[in-house]
């Protein structure tokens, strides 16, 4: 079982970085983080990572960067 601590320890070991920093699926019982958008972390490749709500078309919302 993953952990958000082990994620992040993983990412930092091997210098990347994870843009997305809200809930991207929710039901009516839960939301989590599920979609995510990992790069370098010295890279500016990918920058204003936003994530808009669906209106209930789908339970994940859209990541756009």
């Amino acid at each position: 079982l993953w952990r958000c601590s082990d994620l992040k320890m993983l990412l930092e070991t091997h210098n990347l970085q994870q843009h997305v920093s809200m809930a991207t699926r929710t039901t009516s019982g839960t939301c989590g983080l599920l979609d995510h958008v990992i790069n370098r972390a010295d890279s500016s490749r990918v920058s204003n990572v936003i994530v808009s709500l669906t209106y209930g078309v789908s339970d994940h919302d859209l990541v756009t960067g």
